[in-house]
Order: C-alpha cells, then sequence, then structure tokens
C-alpha cells in the first residue's frame, strides 16, 4: 500500500466517528419526542389550572376567580405558550455541549483530512481504488441492479464521490456546532439551565395565568399545591425523571414579580394596559 493509500485508510478509519452523528440523531429524535409529550403535559396543567380544555395551539385562557377574563397574548407565528417552554428543554450544560462541539469537530476534521489524503493520491493509486471499490468493481457492473447512490457513484468515481460527501459531511457538522443551544455565559449559572428554564417559564405561565404566586411545596409526603405537581409531571415528561425539584423550583418562584401576576387586556385607544389579579 503506497503512502497515499494509507492516509486514505487512515482518514476512512478516524471518520469511523461518524457513527457519531447517527447516535446524535437518534439523541435530538428522542428529545423532539419528549418536547412533545411535554407540550401536551402542560396544556394538561394549564386544564388543571383553568378548568378549561386546553389543546395544542389553542390560546391560552386567562382566569381570575374562577372567570376566564382573557387570554394569553400571541400569534400563530409565535408559537404555542407549551411550546415555548418544552423547547427550552434542549439547553444542554456546558459541559455536554463543548463534548458535543469536540466530537463535531473531530468528524469535521476527519472529513478534511479524507479530503487531503485523496488529494495527494497519484492517477495510478486513484485507479488502483477504483478498481477495487468504485466504477469497475465487479458488484458496480451489475448496473441494473444498482441503486440511485451506486449510479451516482459509477458515473464520478468513488474518489470525486468521497471528496463530495466529505464536503457535505462538513458542511453539515459546521451548522450542527453552530446550532448547538447552550447556558448563557457568566458568573452563578445554574449547571442544570434546561430545567432551570422550564420551571422559570413554568411559574411565569403559572402566574400569569391564574394571577396566583406559584409555590413549591415538597415533603416526604409529596407534593402539594398547584405548581409543584406541575412542574414533576412537565419534568417527567421530558425524561427528567432522576431531576430534582428543589434547586429549579426555588428559583423559578423567586423570579415571579408583581408584574407577573397581572393581565393584558385592549384599553382606550386600543393600547394595553394591566389590571391587577382581583
Amino acid at each position: 500500500m503506497t503512502d497515499a493509500m494509507k492516509k486514505v485508510a487512515k482518514a476512512l478509519i478516524e471518520a469511523k466517528i461518524r457513527s457519531d452523528i447517527g447516535a446524535e440523531v437518534r439523541s435530538i429524535t428522542e428529545k423532539q419526542q419528549a418536547i412533545i409529550r411535554a407540550e401536551a403535559a402542560i396544556n394538561s396543567e394549564i386544564g388543571r389550572w383553568t378548568g378549561t380544555d386546553v389543546g395544542t395551539g389553542h390560546t391560552v385562557p386567562i382566569v381570575r376567580d374562577g372567570k376566564q377574563v382573557g387570554t394569553l397574548p400571541g400569534t400563530i407565528l409565535s408559537g404555542s405558550a407549551a411550546a415555548k417552554i418544552a423547547a427550552l428543554s434542549l439547553l444542554d450544560p456546558k459541559a455536554e455541549v463543548d463534548r458535543k462541539r469536540a466530537a463535531s469537530n473531530r468528524v469535521a476534521d476527519a472529513a478534511r483530512a479524507l479530503i487531503d489524503a485523496l488529494g495527494d493520491m497519484t492517477w495510478a493509486d486513484r485507479a488502483g481504488l477504483e478498481m477495487r471499490f468504485g466504477a469497475f468493481s465487479e458488484n458496480a457492473l451489475r448496473g441494473d441492479q444498482l441503486s440511485l447512490q451506486e449510479r451516482v457513484i459509477r458515473e464520478i468515481g468513488i474518489v470525486e464521490s468521497s471528496i463530495i460527501a466529505a464536503k457535505a459531511l462538513i458542511t453539515k457538522v459546521e451548522k450542527q456546532v453552530q446550532d448547538l443551544k447552550g447556558p448563557k455565559s457568566g458568573r452563578g449559572r445554574p449547571k442544570n439551565e434546561a430545567a432551570h428554564a422550564v420551571a422559570r417559564e413554568l411559574a411565569l405561565l403559572y402566574a400569569k395565568v391564574t394571577g396566583k404566586r406559584p409555590t413549591y411545596s415538597e415533603s416526604p409526603d409529596g407534593l402539594s399545591g398547584a405548581f409543584t405537581p406541575a412542574l414533576r409531571r412537565v419534568f417527567d415528561a421530558l425524561g427528567w425523571s432522576a431531576t430534582a425539584l428543589k434547586g429549579p423550583a426555588e428559583a423559578a418562584v423567586a423570579a415571579v414579580t408583581e408584574a407577573d401576576l397581572q393581565y393584558e387586556r385592549i384599553g382606550l385607544g386600543g393600547l394595553f394596559s394591566s389590571l391587577p389579579r382581583t
């Protein structure tokens, strides 16, 4: 095997970490399913708080003293309140974001190494590779049994096909790195940013919808109140059964202000005016 061929083999071996992308795709799929479950759970909790039936995409009612006095402002484009809260679960701890970024960068580096190795091959090396794996291989000659992908490879050759695929992989990975979501920078950020974000927004939603302050109530006898059990059910829907409520719930409750207990209506001239909860 020539040095150029060894480089190709090394790059392909290193590119085995592309299987990590498959694992990440499965992880993302599982998270998306968890978001769907969490959105349904949040809508169910809103139904408990308001005594109404809130479905996916429906407006969220605002109630005071058992009566509906309005709905949360929003548009079709802005998405439902439940969906926004559930989506916050995608926030990853900094260590996890760093791990994913490093794994993605390794994939991109392997793809670049493959491109460089293929580019360094002599025409004799390329011909040997094509004869062994490409357009003139025994399997490739059975044209009537080839898939569309195999037909394309047969037409342009395995070397050029590999370069194109590697470049596409690099583009995909770079986009993946850009899309990674993590905690905001700064001191004092919670370790589990996603759990805190979900709890905070659920507490604010409860305050706005009911006009009542959420409370954290957890004891050896179980959970009590309207907010704490709701948060537990949402966490469970997200697959966070092992995540403790105490830290996220206490921070969320503390974040609720007097303004969060008010609701808005259209006043004179079409302007929004805040009304107290009574």
